[in-house]
C-alpha cells in the first residue's frame, strides 16, 4: 500500500512532472517558471510544426501541370493546411500572451476578474488568461 504523501500525488504537463501540493492559490516561482517552461516548449513544437506546414503547402503548389484530380486534392490540401496555420497562429499567440503576462508579473491572475486562477486549470492550460467562472461566463477583460 502506497504512502499518503503529497510527493506521491503528481500531474504532468507533456514530459514536465509537476507536484501535486499546493495547487490551490497563488503560484510561487519554482511552480511558475514549471509552467513557462512547458509553455516554451509548447511554443517551440508549434514553430516547428508550423515550419514543416509551410514546406509541405510549398512543396504542392510546386507541382508542375497537375491533371484536374491532382490540382483539386493540391487545392483541398493548401486549404487544409492555411486553416491550420491560422490555429497554430492563434494557439502561438496564446501562449505568448501568457509568457508575456509571466514576464509582467500577472500570470496566473484572471483578466476578467483579476481573481487567482487555480493552479490546478494552469496545470491543464498552461495559457489560460480566465479563471474557471470567467471562462464559463465569457465575462470580457477590465482594466
Amino acid at each position: 500500500m502506497q504512502a499518503n504523501h503529497p510527493e506521491s500525488k503528481r500531474s504532468t504537463i507533456g514530459n514536465i512532472v509537476l507536484p501535486a501540493h499546493g495547487l490551490g492559490g497563488r503560484l510561487d516561482r519554482k511552480t511558475t517558471e514549471v509552467l513557462r517552461r512547458a509553455l516554451l516548449d509548447q511554443k517551440r513544437s508549434l514553430l516547428r510544426r508550423r515550419r514543416e506546414a509551410l514546406d509541405e503547402e510549398e512543396q504542392l503548389l510546386a507541382e508542375r501541370e497537375p491533371d484536374w484530380e491532382d490540382l483539386a486534392a493540391t487545392q483541398t490540401s493548401a486549404a487544409l493546411l492555411e486553416g491550420l496555420r491560422e490555429t497554430e497562429r492563434a494557439e502561438i499567440a496564446h501562449i505568448q500572451a501568457a509568457l508575456d503576462r509571466i514576464a509582467h508579473g500577472t500570470y496566473g491572475t484572471c483578466v476578467g476578474c483579476h481573481r487567482t486562477i487555480d493552479k490546478r486549470r494552469l496545470h491543464a492550460l498552461p495559457d489560460a488568461s480566465r479563471c474557471g467562472p470567467c471562462e464559463g461566463t465569457g465575462r470580457v477583460a477590465t482594466s
